[in-house]
């Protein structure tokens, strides 16, 4: 029969105070070892689905980002057209306009056109400035008149509603599709 007699200790560390510091140093791992010693099979499933679950969060964030260039532009911070100036530099036409500030352009662009057409009733320009003139020229009279200054303040209200009426209609005309 074959003996075999006792086997002289193999390790890596054959000093033992480098093996004390092996497993000094093992303790950081502790948790990520425990974890892996309960359930090997839901350790290598999590390490698999760990990145998998990155790489989708990286696509989704670059998705959403691209939708949010696209409807806001380059800054989306700021309205760029209605505040004059942008984290872009200040200038209102920097950085890239996105879908939102298509109707801002447009609105810009129509109110722009209506406060020149328009005017001010304060300032005395436009429409509303000679609508401004005529009302107060018309109070003046109405004032002096004394009894008949009521008559006088009617006749004056049917004529600026004749005028807004006129200018509506000439308005609808040039509109393609409605009257012209």
């Amino acid at each position: 029969m074959l003996q075999i007699g006792p086997i002289p200790p193999i390790g890596i560390f054959p000093d033992p105070e480098k093996t004390n510091e092996a497993a000094e140093g093992l303790t950081q791992y502790a948790g990520f070892l425990t974890a892996f010693a309960k359930s090997p099979s839901a350790f290598i499933l999590g390490a698999v689905i760990a990145p998998i679950v990155g790489g989708l969060n990286t696509i989704l964030y670059g998705t959403l980002e691209a939708v949010l260039f696209l409807f806001s532009g380059s800054c989306p911070d700021q309205y760029v057209v209605l505040t004059g100036g942008s984290s872009c530099g200040g200038d209102p036409t920097a950085g890239t306009w996105g879908l939102t500030d298509i109707p801002l352009v447009i609105g810009d662009a129509i109110v722009g056109a209506g406060s020149t057409i328009g005017g001010s009733a304060a300032a005395g320009t436009g429409i509303l400035g000679v609508v401004d003139s005529i009302s107060g020229a018309a109070v003046g009279i109405a004032q002096a008149a004394g009894p008949l200054g009521p008559v006088i303040i009617a006749a004056e209200f049917a004529a600026v509603v004749w005028l807004v009426a006129f200018v509506i209609r000439r308005a609808a005309l040039t509109i393609p599709g409605i009257g012209g």
